[in-house]
Formats: C-alpha cells, structure tokens, sequence
C-alpha cells in the first residue's frame, strides 16, 4: 500500500497491521539510534513532523532502482576510527508525514486503526519543541494517544494491544531537554485536559497506560555531503548513545538484553538518580572538556578537533591542548565527580570512552560551533565541578584548596572569547550588530587561512575568517553593572574597559558572571549555609576568581594562551605544579581584600617579567594590587640566622619541638610557669617534655596571640597543617614532622628545601662559630658540602673578647698551634 503521503512495505501487512512501534520525528538522531534499536525486535514507522523529504525519499525510481520493493530501508554512515566508513541500511515497516493533513489521517485514522498491538512510541523533536505543550508536535503526540486510547479502551477482540510486561506504552523522546519524559508529560496531560474536554478515561490512560520515560542522547552526527540531510553521517556508537530510565520495567522484555544494549549503544536503568548520574558524567566528562577546548582551539585558528590528530609533533599546539584537558579531567573533573558521591570506575569509563571519541581521527566537529551559548556552557557543563571543588575545600575547613588554574584557565578562556574587541581591524568593524559582536583571534594560522575560504559561515548568522583573524559570536547575557547598576550584556561589560586592565580591574566582573544564574550560578553555593561554611566557599571562590583574573589579564594584553598553556606544562614561574597548580598561588590578592593588617605572604610572582602585561599602563585603581603583587612575589636574604645545613646532623634544628622551645617561647612561658616548675627543673627535661609543656601554656591554655606564638601557627599553616591546629593535635604535628624524619638526611633535605621554597627565601646566612668544636667538626678537616641556600659568616667573638682558652682548644682539637698566626690560618682554611 502507498499513498502520496505514506508508504508503507509489504512485510507490514496489506495496512500495516504489523507495524507496532511509531516514530514521530525524522531527525538524524532517531534515524541513527533508536530506530536501528527498534528495528532490531520490533517494526517501526517513522513519520516527519513537516514537510515531506523523508517519505519522498522512497518513492520508487522511474528505472525501477528499487532491487527489492518489499521492504522500507534507509542508509545510516558511520567513520569508523581508523577512517573506513560503513554503512548501514535500516528497515522501517513505513515512512510518512504530519506536514498534511491527508499524511496526518494516514497515522491517525488508517494506520492507528489497522495495527495489531504497539509497544513503543518515539519522540525525535528538538528542544523547541518540547517548550510548551502548544508546539505542533505535542499536540499531535496528544492526539496519536488519544487514538490509541480509544482503539485500547474498546472491550473486543479487535482492540489494539500492548504485550510490554507492564501493559504499558513507552514513550521514548532523543533529545537532551532535562526530565524530557516528564516534560512531555506534562504537556501531554495538559493538552488532554484542554483539547479533550477533560476526557477522565483518557486522562486516566495517560496516567496509568503510558510510560513517559527520562532518557539521555549522546552521539554525534551530521549528514552525508549532498544528501540534502537525508543520510546520517556518525561517529562509531558511544558507549551510551541512548540512557532510558525505566523505573518500572515498563519496556519491551528484549531491551533488557545485555547483547542487545551493547550492540546499539544502549543503556537501561531502573532508577532517577542512575540517570542522573549518567547525565551529571556526560555533562562534566564529555561537554565539560568540549567546551573547554572548543574556545582555547578556536582562538589559536584550530577550527576541528580533528586537529588533535593532524600534527603528531609533541610540542604541536594540539598536543599541548590536549595536554591540559587530560589534567582538566585527572585533576579536576574526576576528584569532583567522587567527591559528590559518582564512582571512580564509572567516571573512569566515561572519560575513557570520551576521549577516543574526541581523537577521531576522521569524525571531528567545528570548534567554533562547539562556542555557541558559551556563557550558559560554563555554568551547566563546567560549574558543577567547581562547585564539587568548592564543597571539598570547605569540608577541610579550608586545608585543601583543589580548584587547579586548568579550571581557571577553562573560565577564563570563555571569556576571553566573549570580549568584543573595541578596535576595528582589516575589513571587520568592532561593536554590537544586531546582537553580533566581533573579536580577534589569539593565533592567526597562516598555513590554514590559505587553505580556506575568506569567510565561513559556523553556524546561523555566525562567521570566522582566518586570513583576517577575525570571528563572530553572540551572547545576551546581561549582568548588573557594579558601578551604576545598569543592566548590560557580559559582552558589553568586558569591553567597557577599551584597554588591557592590571588582573585586579577584571575582579569584579568574573565574580559576578560566575554568581550570576545564567552564567556560573555560584551564587547557590552560598546561600543557605552557615557562616563558617559561607566563610571557607567565599575564601576559596575568591581565590578562584582572582586566579581567572589573572589568567584573563594576560589573555587581553596579547599572551598567547598557547603559550600560557606551555608555562603551566613546563611548570615554568608560578605554576610549580603544573596544570595542577592551586589557584591560590597565581592569585593576586584583590583590592577589597587587601588592608593594613592582612599579611603578606611570598609567592611566586603570578606574572611573569616576559609577559606583555608588564608593558601595559598601570592606572591609579590598580596601584595597590600590582604594588601588592610585586612585593609578594621577590624572594628575600635572611641575612642573620642560627640555622645550620641538614649536612651539620643534630646541629641542623628543626622540627615543632625546636620551634616550641626556642628561646623567646621559652621566655613567654616562664611568665605564666607555675612556681613549682623552675629554671632549673625545666632545663633538666628533655626537648620533647619542654615542648610539651608550652604548647600546653601558651596554645591550650591560653590564646596564642604573641608575635612569637603567631609565628609557630604562620609556619604550620604554610606547611598545610591546619587541621592539626584546629583539633590542637601536638601529637599529628610530629608525625608530619617524623615522615621526613623517616627519609634520614635526604628528608631532612627535603623539608630544608620545601621551607626555602614556601617562605621565598632565596638564601640564609648562617652564623658559624669556628671555636666550637661541635661545629668545627663538621668543617674540618674536609668541609662537608651543602647547598646554596646556605651562605657562611664567621663569628668570632671569643678572639674579640679575649677568650684565649676557647680559641686554644679549638686550635689544638684542628692541629693548630696556639699563635695567633696559626689563628688567623685556621680561620682562612
């Protein structure tokens, strides 16, 4: 049987009546997962909700092209990973449309009437139109059921069946709107109420006999070149192109299979929070690392992700990229996603699967189509990391800050490709067209402009060109201005500054993007909390900010953010540890933090002396905080210290017991010692009893507020002990303490150099005593070696004191004579 409107294969039946699952939507989506599933058990129709294309489509050949007319079947392309394509042909048992209103009897009063039973019914609309129950399409979802409630509900042998376990009819929707089961559902009931004259029987069918599931979609596709849209063209399928939540094994018995889910990509399960556990991994693993690398590629003229492939060289601005978004994921995506409570091996597995898809080598998509909405992207796909990150810092009390500059350097990348430039270039004019903003790119390829068109159209109204080094995007986010509280789009905001700004300038502006609810939506963060836990979020949100700051600053003044990449891989300036680096240590302090009592604690300067943002105008706003930056970041001389290198042993004093009994601790303490513990009796004691008993004195007993206390509590902060200071835990501190113990000299070395390094000093100078032979030994009769960190100044105060015995007996002990040539001999040796 065909008709203009329909057609419908031999192998349904002389009307059909074979046909038991409906497809409403042609999308390439459907077309390329679910109805490959379907078709595997059961005998799908699919009907285009407009126009015709698809159904044309099998309409038989003037030459008789058609080797087999019994049976209905489509192409599916797949670019397999090592660059093959197959393809695959799908039976469909009809194909017709609800653009007309013969096609729509066709389904609603021929086919509906004539099938046997129906198990399942797809939805493959876009997110339009699920936005309201008045979209066309959900008014003609309505309608089917309401026709296949009328089949059902009559009591005869001709009434039309479900054999689902459950008696239920599935509704099964391919496309990502949240909740999209319950969403239709809605709409649905909502349609049948107003439309059907609150029709009970039907609405209680709708309730009762219909399964509105919630599902995921994942795989990428495109269409055949020249195929008008008709062909799917796909990547190899995902591990989970299709995720159904069936809370009530409500599904045909087949999907159940093991070989059947694996085969076709999908995946069934049997509760909300499963699925939304495989929506969060999709959003963060998948969606998070596209959209962070999407905006960086973009930017350095990489158009196609292809290009992690195109250039094996490990020093390719790709491998690079590439590069930092395996740290995004390691350091960042997946300690976040643990720490709310997703599987280690669940996360694992996604990644896995992800990044093979991302390295196709021959499937790869538009970077700059990727950027579209990139605004709302980073609140939906890279914000909830941030927020896990957040949460887990303030569960230590803010110990551990894990919000790495890859993160803030994702965020900040987004903004830098959102900023409007506001000087005109080649043949582009800068400003606002028609809700269209204009920038330049950070990298002009010069080999790929060639090979490439002047201007190319990316996606509707958008347009890059890479000989000129231009693109175009738009975003109509609007933010509160923090001056005059107008109302202004994010775009406008970043440009009002007409020039490159020192990071404090920019402070404002990320935190309110990223508090705001169509951007970050961190504000959610903070709300109903209570305020020591509002205290540790803020802290380590600023921080966050500032560090996105200064990432940004130094994208505007023209650092290329390749290179900026290299620095964090090389673990160049700053960035001691990599991609993994803290944001706290490339923060700089932002000026509603600073003040006179705040200290200031070294850091490696967070802008390096190479960087453009050095040349740039430091205006009278932003004194304090480059000032403040600078100072923080020079390394100091203590030129006057008792300290002695680890290669002196036991005259190498370290640990929490020499801190606790250095002597103006032990002055402080005799204040307040009770009369039974004298001098005398104290000295008697061994370190570890002495520490002890001041620790118990003056930080249990009372606050330790005196410059030498604060001192104590300033180191063990810097060394990551805070914890231990809150549960005032003496007993934790030494076995820090101990763990380097463990490791003999090379620990103790090792600490020596972590202590150097934290406090920023460059070098100490010891104060040696060439008269004690405690220390003499270790000079004589070979100088022991030790580091650099370590610089030598005699003190020789017995020869000017006259102390002729000291320096005799040191002479001696070092096979001197006793003149005072022989003096100055061993003093010069």
């Amino acid at each position: 049987m065909s008709a203009a409107d329909i057609t419908i294969s031999k192998t349904a039946g002389p009307s059909g009546q074979e046909i038991n699952a409906i497809c409403i939507g042609s999308g390439r989506f459907l077309r390329s997962v679910l109805v490959p599933l379907l078709s595997s058990h059961a005998k799908p129709c699919v009907f285009q909700t407009r126009g015709r294309t698809f159904v044309d489509s099998f309409k038989p050949c003037d030459d008789d092209c058609n080797t087999n007319p019994e049976l209905l079947t489509y192409p599916v392309d797949t670019i397999e990973f090592d660059g093959t394509m197959t393809t695959s042909e799908i039976e469909i048992y009809a194909a017709g449309t609800l653009g007309t209103a013969d096609g729509r009897s066709h389904l609603m009063d021929n086919l509906v009437s004539n099938i046997d039973s129906l198990t399942v019914i797809g939805v493959g609309v876009t997110e339009a139109g699920l936005q309201n129950a008045s979209n066309q399409c959900m008014i003609d979802l309505t309608e089917l059921l309401f026709k296949v409630y009328t089949r059902i509900s009559v009591d005869t042998a001709d009434s039309l069946q479900c054999p689902n376990p459950n008696g239920k009819i599935c509704i099964i929707n391919t496309d990502n709107v949240p909740n999209n089961g319950d969403v239709i559902r809605d709409h649905v009931l909502h349609n049948g109420r107003d439309i059907y004259n609150e029709n009970e029987g039907f609405i209680d069918f709708l309730q009762s006999k219909i399964a509105f599931l919630n599902t995921m979609v994942d795989r990428i596709t495109s269409s055949r070149p020249n195929s008008n849209g008709l062909v799917p063209l796909c990547e190899p399928l995902p591990m989970k192109a299709l995720v159904i939540c069936d809370p009530g094994r409500d599904l045909p018995s087949w999907m159940s299979y093991d070989e059947i889910q694996s085969k076709f990509g999908v995946k069934i399960r049997h509760s909300s929070k499963e699925l939304d556990c495989d929506i969060a991994l999709k959003l963060r693993v998948a969606n998070g690392t596209h959209t962070a690398v999407a905006h960086i590629m973009a930017l350095s003229s990489l158009v196609n992700t292809e290009a992690f492939c195109d250039d094996p060289s490990p020093s390719s601005p790709a491998a690079t990229i590439l590069a930092y978004v395996d740290s995004l994921y390691q350091s960042q995506i997946l300690p976040a996603a643990v720490s709310d409570g997703i599987s280690a091996e669940e996360t694992e597995t996604t990644w896995a699967d992800w990044r093979q898809r991302l390295l196709h080598p021959k499937f790869g998509l538009s970077t700059f189509f990727i950027t579209q909405n990139g605004a709302a992207k980073c609140g939906i796909r890279l914000v909830p990391t941030i927020k896990g990150l957040i949460n887990a810092s303030a569960a230590t009390n803010g110990r551990e800050n894990p919000l790495s500059v890859s993160m803030a350097f994702a965020v900040a990348a987004i903004l830098r490709f959102l900023t409007p430039s506001s000087k005109g270039k080649s043949s582009k004019q800068p400003g606002n067209h028609n809700g269209i903003y204009t920038n330049w790119l950070d990298t002009v390829d010069t080999a790929a402009a060639e090979s490439c068109d002047d201007t190319v159209s990316y996606a509707d109204g958008l347009r890059y060109n890479l000989r000129e080094g231009w693109y175009e995007f738009r975003c109509s986010m609007k933010l509160i201005s923090g001056g005059d509280c107008r109302e202004t789009t994010l775009p406008d905001a970043l440009s009002k500054f007409n020039e490159p700004r020192q990071p404090s300038a920019y402070h404002d502006i990320v935190k309110r993007y990223l508090l705001h609810p169509e951007g970050g939506n961190l504000q959610t963060l903070l709300d109903d909390v209570d305020d020591e836990d509002e205290f540790f979020k803020s802290k380590t949100l600023d921080a966050f900010v500032d560090a996105v700051s200064v990432l940004y600053a130094r994208m505007i003044s023209g650092d290329n953010m390749v290179q900026l990449l290299v620095e964090m891989l090389q673990r160049d300036h700053a960035y001691i540890n990599g991609f993994e680096t803290s944001c706290q240590l490339i923060a700089e302090v932002s000026i509603h933090a600073q003040d006179s009592v705040t200290p200031l604690h070294y850091s490696v300067a967070s802008i390096p002396a190479n960087s453009t943002l050095m040349n740039r105008k430091v205006r009278a706003a932003d004194i304090h905080s480059v000032v403040w930056s600078e100072v923080r970041g020079q390394e100091v001389i203590d030129l006057h210290t008792h300290l002695l290198p680890p290669s002196h042993g036991a005259l190498c004093l370290w640990g929490i017991d020499e801190m606790l009994t250095y002597h103006y601790l032990v002055s402080e303490y005799f204040m307040t010692a009770p009369a039974n513990v004298t001098p005398e009796a104290f000295f008697a004691m061994n370190k570890k009893q002495q520490a002890d008993l001041i620790w118990e004195s003056l930080f249990i007993q009372r606050s330790p507020i005196s410059e030498a206390t604060r001192g104590v509590l300033t180191t063990l902060q810097a060394l990551g002990l805070q914890f231990e200071i809150d549960n005032r835990d003496l007993d934790a501190i030494r076995r820090f303490y101990d763990g380097y113990r463990e490791e003999g000299l090379e620990g103790v070395e090792k600490f020596v150099a972590e202590v150097y390094t934290t406090a920023g000093v460059k070098y100490a100078i010891m104060t040696n005593i060439p008269f004690d032979s405690a220390e003499a030994q270790h000079w004589r009769p070979v100088r022991k070696e030790y580091p650099g960190t370590f610089k030598s100044a005699l003190r020789v105060d017995p020869l000017l004191a006259g102390d002729r015995k000291t320096i005799e007996n040191a002479l001696k002990a070092s096979g001197y004579a006793t003149s005072l040539e022989d003096a100055r001999k061993y003093l010069h040796d």
